[in-house]
Order: structure tokens, then sequence, then C-alpha cells
């Protein structure tokens, strides 16, 4: 008879057992080392070597002890859903090869309104521009920096403009094309601040 066991990590493993005897309990305990994958802002990617029973929190300091982060600043996300730093990576059905999204929380939430109905909630800086948050977008949601435009006010925001300029409250919309030449309100509005 043979027991097909598959691991936390996607990969599975058969057990050839004597048909004499009976199976009444098994249990499997799993001390695997996994690579997964962290992406930061800017497109950095770093592989790392973790359990699938380490917790979210113990994953935060080591990335902490990697790229000096300070782990209060450290928010995780998978699939658009930040992650509770007291559940491991198995109750998240993290498995190797996974990439989680590292987000890093500022001084400033902002609220994305989609045009789906869907609130995206970034924690920024007051410094950060708005291309940046593109970016988060972009990881988040996997909506490409060149389709987004982020509107405040009525007024389309451009990449270069600092998340000073608003108050917490942002549409997001895809990108249309533009005629040539044209420049938008925001645009304008951002060259004289």
């Amino acid at each position: 008879m043979k027991l097909v066991i598959k691991m936390l990590s996607g990969r599975t493993t058969t057990l050839k057992l004597n048909s004499e005897s009976p199976i009444g309990h098994v249990e499997v305990y799993l001390k695997s080392k996994m690579r997964i994958f962290v992406k930061f802002s800017g497109d950095k990617i770093i592989p790392f070597m973790v359990e699938c029973m380490q917790t979210v929190g113990m994953l935060k300091a080591i990335i902490q002890n990697a790229e000096s982060i300070p782990i209060d600043n450290i928010s995780l996300w998978l699939d658009s859903k930040e992650l509770d730093d007291s559940k491991t990576l198995a109750d998240y059905e993290i498995h190797e090869d996974s990439t989680l999204i590292v987000r890093r929380r500022g001084d400033l939430k902002i609220y994305i309104n989609t045009w789906e109905g869907k609130t995206i909630i970034l924690d920024t800086n007051r410094s950060d521009r708005v291309v940046q948050l593109k970016k988060l977008i972009a990881d988040l949601e996997g909506i490409p920096v060149g389709k987004q435009i982020l509107i405040y006010n009525d007024m389309e925001l451009e990449d270069s403009c600092t998340v000073t300029i608003f108050n917490q409250s942002l549409h997001l919309e895809l990108k249309e094309i533009k005629v040539l030449g044209y420049q938008s309100a925001a645009a304008k509005a951002c060259q004289t601040n």
C-alpha cells in the first residue's frame, strides 16, 4: 500500500507501507526549509529560506536584519491581503517560490477607491511621489503603472507630485490615451507648487 503526502510546500512524497500494518493515526512533523521571494518597492526582489511553521512576525525580523528596515515599518502582503504577525506561513498556504510583498508603513494613510468599488489603503510617507503610489498599486492589484490615473478633486495627479498635496482620498481609474501636446490641469498645478 502507498500513502501519498502533500507537503505545505506543495511537494509530494510517497511512503510504501506494509499491507498488514493498520493505519490508525499518522502524524507528520515537517521542518523543511523552503525558498520564498520578498518583493520590495522599486522591483527589488530577495529570496529567503524559511520554514513553513515560522510566523509572519519571525519573517519580519529576518527582513529587518537583512534590509535594516525597522520591524514596525514592515507590512507583509500576499494576494492583496495583509498578513497577521501571529499566523504562520503555513496558515496562509505560503509554499516554495511564493512571493510576498513588503510595504513600508508610513506617516500617512491614503484611501484609493477603484472603479470596481474596492478601497485600497496605502501606508505612505508625505514625501512619496504619485509614481510611488502607482508602483504600490501595481504590486498589490496587478494594474500596470502606465494604466493608472490617480484623481483628486477632479484633477489628474501627475507622477512627479508628492502626496502632501492631497488629504487621504483618491480615485483610481484606467488610464486613457492622451493626445500629444495635452497637459492636464494637475500637471499645471504641480508645476506651480
